[in-house]
């Protein structure tokens, strides 16, 4: 277990795409692989206007489709040597990115501090008469109650 096929792939050919356009390339795969697949833009692919909408193993086993669509406005050239995805046939393959972006978060929330107590909701400013919402019954009350595991912020 473990040993599964991992390739990351370019485009093997100029690729164009014009402003606000989605296209999809077909790559040759070396060997069969698995149409099961998993695809992912690459970590090392870095345009910001070049979104990675979907990547699979054709019918066969023999190539790839990718599909990238252009978030500017203006045309984009990719060159064909330039690596855009990463293919593995591991089916519990995670993004390669997942543990940078897990850490990324880890590190906001640490940083994150609790509101001041003066800023906090009371219980009072929490619970809400009936009488003051249309079709219910004018005996009963509204209570939220917060989890104190979420930071509430006044922006």
């Amino acid at each position: 277990m473990g040993d599964f096929k991992k390739k990351s792939i370019c485009l093997d050919a100029e690729f164009t795409i014009d402003g606000g356009k989605e296209e999809a390339a077909c790559v040759d795969l070396d060997g069969e692989w698995s149409e099961s697949s998993k695809v992912f833009r690459h970590s090392s692919f870095d345009n910001p206007d070049i979104e990675f909408v979907s990547g699979e193993v054709g019918e066969g086993g023999d190539h790839m489709n990718i599909t990238l669509k252009n978030l500017s406005t203006v045309q984009i050239v990719i060159p064909g040597d330039k690596t855009v995805a990463y293919l593995s046939e591991d089916p519990n393959e995670k993004y390669p990115g997942t543990a940078d972006i897990v850490k990324a978060v880890d590190n906001v929330s640490s940083e994150s501090t609790q509101k001041d107590a003066s800023q906090s909701l009371s219980e009072k400013d929490l619970k809400l008469p009936s009488d003051q919402i249309n079709g219910i019954n004018s005996d009963d009350a509204i209570e939220a109650t917060v989890d104190n595991d979420v930071d509430l912020k006044n922006d």
